[in-house]
């Protein structure tokens, strides 16, 4: 049922804007910033497979009124917190490049822990 309430909102055209629905971020799911613009979907994917196992790999595109291109940044999610939080302090602690920018890519997590009850389980 939620599966078929988000494909059949997705897309809908409301005051002539198209609605972006997606489903919720887990606990594991790095935000991936400084993006190059000629970063791909494939190419996110596969550059943090060599970190561990993607769970699911998303980077975020205009709507195609503005040209449909990469907006710079994605999502990676791991299948464990612990994973995704080694990926992001090694980010942190060293110069990660993709594409074709200068820049190092920035990760950080994408759902902030603080507002978790006390003795909750994050893995």
């Amino acid at each position: 049922a939620a599966k078929a309430a988000k494909d059949g909102l997705d897309g809908y055209m409301l005051r002539d804007l198209a609605i972006k629905v997606r489903w919720a971020l887990g606990k594991a799911v790095l935000l991936i910033s400084d993006l190059a613009p000629t970063v791909t979907q494939t190419a996110l994917s596969e550059a943090f497979e060599q970190f561990g196992d993607v769970v699911n790999c998303r980077l975020e595109m205009a709507s195609p009124e503005l040209g449909g291109g990469s907006l710079g940044y994605g999502f990676v999610e791991y299948g464990k917190r612990s994973v995704a939080s080694k990926v992001q302090q090694s980010l942190s602690d060293n110069l990660f490049i993709m594409g074709n920018s200068p820049r190092p890519v920035r990760a950080e997590f994408a759902v902030d822990l603080a507002d978790e009850p006390v003795g909750a389980v994050v893995d």
